[in-house]
């Protein structure tokens, strides 16, 4: 008997806990589904208009769009998320090839300043195509 509150508490923070991490993933999806893959469409479009052949891909807790111009990769750009209890923070991936070289270099960065990383919550379509351009214009170069 003296046990049982211990056992109803366990029980009550562990629900909470899968609670808060429905809650992320279920953010996570929206923002993937309503914030970066429209950014990714526009994006899309405008690179087409450029010559460039651009492929971009989504699941439930990320996304990447790839740009290849003349047979050659010029970039792959994803947004992932690690989640925290209180929120979720995305945070780009790129790989692109290494200037006047045959390799790759595969590099992770942020949304926001290095020192305050931000929520899917405050990041906007239009961050997303900022972020993808400074990215896609550092790195890209004409074949």
């Amino acid at each position: 008997m003296d046990n049982d509150w211990k056992n109803e508490l366990g029980s009550f923070l562990k629900e909470k806990r899968k609670d808060k991490k429905e809650e992320r993933q279920l953010e996570l999806e929206a923002f993937i589904r309503d914030v970066v893959m429209p950014a990714f469409q526009e994006l899309k479009a405008e690179l087409e208009k450029h010559g460039r052949l651009v492929v971009s891909r989504d699941t439930p807790i990320s996304a990447s769009i790839k740009v290849t111009h003349q047979a050659e990769e010029e970039i792959t750009y994803s947004i992932q998320a690690r989640s925290f209890s209180d929120r979720t923070v995305p945070y780009p991936s790129v790989r692109f090839r290494e200037r006047r070289g045959v390799r790759y270099v595969a590099t992770e960065g942020t949304f926001g300043s290095a020192a305050q990383s931000i929520s899917v919550a405050d990041v906007a379509k239009a961050d997303v195509i900022r972020n993808f351009l400074s990215y896609y214009m550092r790195h890209s170069r004409e074949g």
